[in-house]
């Protein structure tokens, strides 16, 4: 499991670096809507990761009934 979430971590890091150079200088300035993408964006994707994670490890742990 410690390697899921540090990998989770990773993932996210990678993720939001992507996202930041994709999108070049647009984060750069006084356009709250720019920084209000990016907060999104960090939010979905922090969600995501550690949402899947979970069902994951759910999914690892449980047994048939």
């Amino acid at each position: 499991m410690k390697s899921m979430v540090i990998g989770g971590i990773i993932l996210i890091i990678a993720l939001l670096a992507g996202t930041y150079f994709a999108a070049g200088d647009a984060f750069i300035g006084d356009d709250y809507i720019n920084s209000l993408t990016m907060l999104g964006a960090v939010a979905i994707i922090t969600i995501t990761v550690f949402v899947s994670l979970k069902y994951v490890n759910q999914m690892k742990n449980d047994t048939a009934s």
